[in-house]
């Protein structure tokens, strides 16, 4: 009859532990998942944020070359 309360023990206790590692293996696993939508959005946000700078680069360039090509009395009508 002891043998059969301390099995019944063991096994609750085991019951137990599975249950405890089952809840952090899921937290963990919510973690993870977190953590890669994070990174996800920070990988698109820095590719926007490339593409800006090179957009605005091209932009700059484009307005410099502009601005070359005019003549020196086109400057004097740019400041009137």
């Amino acid at each position: 009859m002891e043998e059969n309360k301390e099995i019944l023990k063991e096994e609750e206790t085991k019951k137990e532990k599975k249950h405890k590692e089952d809840k952090k293996c899921k937290e963990k696993d919510e973690l993870i998942e977190s953590l890669q939508n994070k990174v996800k959005e920070l990988e698109d946000k820095n590719m926007r944020v490339s593409a800006e700078m090179v957009n605005s680069l091209r932009r700059k360039d484009e307005e410099l070359n502009r601005l070359l090509k005019l003549k020196p009395k086109d400057y004097k009508n740019l400041s009137e």
